[in-house]
């Protein structure tokens, strides 16, 4: 519910804005469609990798001490200055969809279970870092169409630019809730794996 409120305002004030200083002059409802197609298109690509992600070898997720899941000491320190505790629960979370779900360890006390759940957080991570760079090609890929078939049009500037940031920043934050995460998970998962 909020990656959708979040994404209704940010349509509304977008559609309002190019409403009222967009040069090209069309009707509000004209840049909603507009917003909305380019939700879609995000959408669309972020699906595609997902996808892509998970068809990825298992054997490249199973090393949770890479760098790349890991957080550093000064990133931990804005995690919890931004108080991620207070909200984590409250971002939307799609393990579901690949089978895993991430927003509650229902086994805690199963090693192997705990295993399965660091490696899924893995392509979490992996997945949600590269989104904000996936959105930033569509919108260049926008562009360049845009510019090739609609010379006079500045939509992809107005409209699938502000997609794609708020877009990349709403598939960013899980990144930062899983990366919080995962060093709990692992204390967890090595505790659990030493009494069995």
């Amino acid at each position: 519910m909020l990656y959708f409120t979040i994404i209704s305002i940010s349509v509304l004030i977008a559609s309002l804005l190019n409403y009222f200083f967009n040069p090209m002059h069309l009707h509000f409802f004209v840049y909603t469609i507009a917003f909305l197609i380019g939700i879609a298109i995000v959408i669309m690509f972020a699906g595609l990798v997902a996808l892509i992600v998970n068809l990825l070898p298992r054997k490249w997720f199973l090393n949770y001490n890479k760098k790349i899941y890991r957080v550093s000491d000064k990133r931990l320190k804005f995690y919890k200055k931004v108080n991620i505790n207070k909200w984590k629960e409250k971002i939307p979370e799609w393990g579901a969809a690949g089978g895993f779900r991430k927003n509650k360890i229902y086994k805690p006390n199963d090693p192997e279970y705990l295993h399965e759940y660091i490696i899924e957080v893995c392509y979490g991570i992996s997945c949600h870092i590269l989104m904000p760079y996936v959105f930033l090609i569509s919108f260049i890929i926008t562009y360049l169409l845009e510019r090739k078939y609609f010379p006079s049009s500045n939509l992809s500037m107005t409209v699938m630019l502000p997609c794609a940031i708020v877009g990349g920043i709403l598939f960013y934050i899980p990144t930062m809730v899983l990366r919080f995460n995962l060093p709990k998970l692992i204390r967890l998962y090595e505790i659990k794996k030493k009494a069995k």
